[in-house]
């Protein structure tokens, strides 16, 4: 019999089952995992077990005796055993209380940030300057006013580029690694080329690998910051191009150099 089937029968009067084949079915459901367990299941026969139950107060001693037990043990097990369910669902989301973030840009979802930076402030209108290396290389590829931080783009980092074209979009990849230091990283810049795609600009979802999270505001411009104490992820959006910065560093680290887009 399947589990729906099983529960409408429990849910109607009179029962179909005897107390003790409902205590049985219980005591099935009980000696599984909490994640195979089925609650629900387990409250409708608890319920059923304990008005049951309750009608024989009046009954002899031995009645009274039963539904002592059923109440102290079986009450007390199943109340165990939910605390242990809820502890292990708390412990799972505590892990992600440190977001400083508003609500509208930073949620979290089936394991796993949502960000929707769209209705942000994106508009830097300082760009990075022509003339750095780095710049210069995108400009060639066709990336135009790109706003990077200046941290990274000064000659203690080395760096190397690769394209990759998608309909509408255009994806530029730069590896990065610092020339005296062991941080290294990559940076992604997404550029969409269709007016049409500017409800998806901003739009991401983030591994549930980060444990904190701040959302501030440098020129004009909203930035996210994951992070870990040991990887990061800069995360920001300048009219209709998408950066994401993964960097090797730890959240303070992250934050001065997102702080240096000028």
């Amino acid at each position: 019999m399947d589990k729906i089937t099983l529960l409408e029968i429990l849910k109607t009067e009179p029962f179909s089952f005897t107390l003790r084949e409902i205590e049985e079915i219980m005591d099935e459901e009980l000696s599984k995992t909490p994640d195979e367990m089925d609650t629900e299941l387990i409250d409708i026969c608890a319920d059923i077990l304990d008005k049951e139950y309750s009608k024989e107060n009046a009954e002899p001693k031995a009645n009274n005796q039963k539904a002592k037990k059923f109440k102290v043990g079986k009450v007390l097990l199943i109340a165990a055993i939910l605390i242990v369910i809820l502890g292990l669902s708390l412990s799972a989301s505590a892990k992600f209380l440190n977001i400083d973030a508003s609500e509208k840009v930073v949620k979290f979802v089936n394991n796993h940030f949502h960000v929707d930076l769209g209705n942000e402030n994106t508009d830097e209108g300082n760009y990075s300057s022509n003339g750095l290396e780095l710049i210069s290389d995108l400009n060639d590829y066709g990336f135009e006013n790109i706003t990077l931080p200046n941290a990274l783009l000064s000659e203690e980092y080395s760096t190397k580029i690769n394209i990759n074209s998608l309909e509408n979009i255009e994806r530029a990849t730069v590896a990065f690694k610092s020339n005296s230091t062991n941080i290294n990283g990559s940076i992604y810049i997404t550029m969409h080329r269709n007016n049409n795609d500017s409800f998806a600009i901003g739009q991401s979802s983030v591994s549930d690998l980060y444990n904190q999270v701040k959302q501030i505001s440098v020129n004009g411009i909203d930035l996210l910051i994951f992070s870990d104490n040991t990887t990061s992820l800069i995360f920001y959006i300048d009219k209709n191009i998408e950066y994401r910065i993964d960097i090797n560093c730890d959240f303070d680290s992250a934050v001065e150099i997102a702080e240096t887009i000028k």
